[in-house]
Parts: structure tokens; sequence; C-alpha cells
């Protein structure tokens, strides 16, 4: 599993560093910075969810399907004994 620190610089590459503005620039251009990355941070948290619920669901019905295999295999072996 993942730590947080390595999940947030998920997607960029290792000779990548964040830029950080100069500091005499105005605070409106960091905020504004920072509520892209919330934006984009929150899209990619809601595809992970998304994904994640495909996948839950997936496996809800495949494991449906082996329960009823295994039942169904184990009626037969009965019937045969």
């Amino acid at each position: 599993m993942r730590r947080r620190g390595e999940l947030t610089n998920l997607g960029q590459e290792d000779n990548e560093e964040k830029a950080f503005p100069p500091p005499h620039t105005s605070p409106a251009p960091m905020a504004q910075l920072k509520r892209a990355d919330n934006c984009a941070l929150k899209e990619e948290n809601y595809r992970i969810r998304y994904e994640n619920d495909a996948i839950r669901e997936a496996l809800k019905y495949a494991t449906k399907i082996l329960t009823l295999m295994n039942r169904s295999f184990e009626s037969k072996m009965l019937r045969e004994e």
C-alpha cells in the first residue's frame, strides 16, 4: 500500500520537481494554483472511487457465480455417491 506522500507525487517523473512561485508574488496566484491542484486531486479521487466501485461489483458478481457453481457441483457429487 502506498503512503500518502507517494500518492501526491503520483504522475510526476523522478526528475520533475514541484515549482513554487517566488516569494515576492501575491498570494492570489498561489491560491489559484492550490485550487487547481485540489480540483485535479478531487477528479482523480472520483475516478479511483468509481474504479473501486466497479471492481467491487465485479467481485460480488464473480463470488455469487462461484458460490452457485460450487453448490451445484456439490449436489452433483452427492447424487453420484
